[in-house]
């Protein structure tokens, strides 16, 4: 077994699963399966993955052609001791950051939590609340971790960026804009084979995965979760993928969410501090940031 040196460390809904996905294409690339194990978050959200010897077991394939073994767990760029403690296990570990516009990335990971155990249908009235959810009241009822519903701190990647760089130094930290990746994915995806000192070998195609998706029915997937918990609470597990299709049938694909213009200033106000901390961190930013 070879320890992971790298690792795609967030932000979430940034485009992580579709480098993952390409990554995994690579013959000097070993990635792990599943793609987010979050196994060193121990402070926000949740862990797959607890023991150390089942975490390691991820890995057991990866033998000496494998210049690159990482994982990519979007929870460790959020939380405060996965970067700490990621540095005490594998010392020389390099880090991929995927940023987006915070904005869009808040609506976007709203519609990724809808998904699971979100049960406000609107962004806006899961946004108001936030303050209520962190003192324990409206949270939806099944939820795996009441944080992960706070979608102001989840996207303050400028104050997430800069603690990032209090323990690693910026030549072991590869920033990729999900902007610039739509705009010219080649290239930036050979940014990232030469940070990782890999052959330009490239996938099939640079499709995207793990696009915006949105439910038909909140009441329905709100029957489904019951039905859902209640199946795990019983111990039944060869039925696993029963209420898949009923899940698949009550999504379908989200175009873009216009927001209310006053939601947007809201936005706009909240979340300007922290483009301009990315901003003076790495000197630039996309120009749909400054929009």
């Amino acid at each position: 077994m070879k320890k992971p040196n790298f690792f795609i460390i967030g932000a979430p809904k940034c485009g992580t699963t579709s480098l993952y996905n390409w990554l995994r294409t690579h013959p000097q690339v070993f990635l792990s399966i599943p793609k987010e194990p979050h196994f060193f978050n121990t402070d926000v959200g949740f862990n797959f993955y607890t023991d150390l010897k089942a975490y390691e077991g991820l890995f057991f394939e990866a033998n000496s052609q494998h210049l690159a073994v990482g994982e990519a767990s979007t929870s460790y760029l959020w939380s405060g001791v996965a970067v700490p403690s990621i540095l005490k296990y594998s010392p020389g570990a390099r880090f991929i950051v995927m940023l987006r516009k915070p904005q869009e990335m808040a609506v976007s990971l709203y519609a990724q939590e809808c998904g699971g155990a979100e049960d406000q249908p609107s962004f806006e009235a899961a946004w108001r609340l936030q303050t209520k959810r962190a003192q324990g009241y409206s949270l939806p009822a099944f939820c795996p971790a009441p944080d992960l519903y706070q979608y102001g701190d989840r996207c303050r990647i400028g104050s997430q960026l800069k603690r990032l760089f209090e323990h690693v130094s910026q030549d072991r930290v590869l920033v990729v804009f999900l902007e610039n990746l739509r705009r010219d994915p080649r290239g930036e995806y050979d940014r990232v084979l030469q940070f990782l000192g890999l052959s330009r070998v490239y996938p099939a195609g640079f499709s995207a995965a793990n696009t915006r998706r949105h439910i038909r029915s909140f009441r329905l997937k709100k029957v489904l979760n019951a039905l859902g918990h209640l199946k795990s609470n019983l111990g039944i597990k060869k039925s696993t993928g029963l209420l898949a299709p009923f899940y698949r049938l009550n999504t379908a694909a989200k175009s873009k969410q216009m927001l209310p213009p006053p939601l947007r200033r809201e936005l706009d106000a909240y979340f300007e501090p922290e483009i301009r901390i990315v901003r003076d961190l790495l000197g630039r930013v996309p120009s749909e940031w400054l929009d």
